[in-house]
């Protein structure tokens, strides 16, 4: 049985994983290639190769667009969240160089409901997640 691709599954560590796979094969003696891994991670995540898999998980985000995202978030530009938003909604789970808080995900609908910030203040934490 297949396992399940994560929701957050990016191609960089996809190829982490496999020349993971790789090093423990020679380690234990086995003459193996990359390509041999990536067909080995590929087929976990029940894909039929490296490249169909690499289809399903899509182009990789820009690290420049995320820590651009990142940043228009920190400061509450909230036009330009939404304009980047609208061009790569994929952005939304991307985990970058944050110029603030260093690497997490964010929970961008908070900043750009007002409402949500505004339920969150009251709780008293100031609206930040």
């Amino acid at each position: 049985m297949a396992e399940t691709l994560a929701a957050r599954a990016s191609i960089a560590w996809l190829r982490k994983t496999a020349k993971q796979q790789l090093r423990e094969w020679r380690t234990q003696g086995r003459d193996a290639k990359l390509a041999d891994a990536q067909l080995a991670v590929a087929r976990r995540y029940g894909f039929p190769s490296w490249r169909a898999l690499k289809a399903q998980i899509g182009p990789a985000i820009d690290d420049r667009e995320v820590a651009t995202f990142l940043r228009s978030v920190g400061d509450g530009h909230i036009e330009d969240v939404r304009t980047l938003l609208a061009a790569d909604p994929q952005i939304i789970n991307a985990v970058g160089p944050h110029p603030y808080w260093g690497a997490q995900r964010l929970s961008c609908p908070t900043f750009l409901d007002p409402m949500s910030r505004t339920n969150l203040a009251s709780r008293g934490d100031g609206g930040w997640l």
